[in-house]
């Protein structure tokens, strides 16, 4: 999703196995933003208690006061939130940070089926906004998630 936003392949390493990030990695764009990648594990085949020290990683970095302006929160859209995603997301709503759903792998399903799923995803989390579809693949949803990054930091993409 990183190289799709930036447009850049090869910025971000990718893996085909979910929850391959283990560490937190730092992007600067420029000189006026930074994005940060956390360690994703709400879909990783890892044993719990790796994902639970993950969650501990990135809630660490969330609770230690940076100027964070935006959290895109990346869910895949065929499955439901669990107990580690409703964490993250309390936590930062706790840290009073302004938050996105981020649906991604839109590719995988019908229209019909995907516009299910989101509006079910969206009121299951009680987002303030409408979650955004993605498909790194295919390029679906990179101009709203540049328009609402734009939004919440002022620097524009």
């Amino acid at each position: 999703l990183l190289n799709m936003l930036v447009g850049m392949k090869g910025l971000a390493r990718v893996s085909g196995t979910p929850g391959r990030t283990r560490q937190i990695f730092f992007y600067n764009l420029g000189d006026k933003l930074m994005l940060v990648d956390l360690p994703g594990y709400g879909y990783a085949r890892a044993p719990r208690d790796e994902m639970e020290k993950w969650h501990r990683l990135a809630s660490a970095y969330i609770a230690a006061g940076r100027d964070i302006r935006l959290m895109l929160v990346l869910m895949d859209v065929r499955r439901k939130p669990d107990s580690l995603d409703r964490m993250l997301i309390d936590m930062v709503e706790r840290e009073g940070i302004e938050w996105c759903p981020v649906w991604t792998k839109c590719d995988k399903l019908s229209r019909g089926e995907l516009e299910k799923r989101r509006k079910a995803l969206d009121g299951l989390l009680q987002a303030r906004r409408s979650g955004i579809v993605t498909s790194s693949r295919k390029g679906v949803g990179r101009l709203e998630l540049i328009r609402v990054i734009e939004r919440a930091t002022g620097v524009a993409l």
